[in-house]
């Protein structure tokens, strides 16, 4: 019996535990014993992968723990709820920035 709690993502609450149904697409979390190697746009190449490995096994007779995947596009929600981007994209330009500073290996500083 699966026993996850509700997972908050962005305004919206899904419980994780419900029954499997049909029209999953909009779900942002879905099992990755529903996910293969069709969906790596969805949900990442980790997560198909691991649900291609959760199919393989369990046929095979070997029992894998339940997990579950955030889609890419409840992912895409979380940042832009939270202007993420905007600010991610300032820190990468000032690290950026930072790092032009110093020499590229192999090659003398100037001071």
């Amino acid at each position: 019996m699966r026993s996850i709690k509700a997972i908050a993502v962005s305004d919206v609450i899904v419980c994780p535990a419900h029954e499997k149904r049909e029209g999953t697409l909009d779900r942002p979390i879905v099992w990755l014993e529903e996910v293969g190697r069709e969906d790596v746009a969805r949900v990442g190449g980790k997560n198909a992968s691991l649900g291609e490995m959760i199919r393989a096994l369990g046929q095979a007779g070997v029992r894998v723990p339940p997990g579950f995947a955030t889609t890419a596009a409840a992912y895409r929600a979380h940042l832009s709820a939270h202007a993420l981007p905007k600010r991610i994209g300032a820190l990468l330009n000032v690290t950026t920035a930072a790092a032009a500073r110093f020499p590229t290996r192999g090659q003398p500083s100037d001071g």
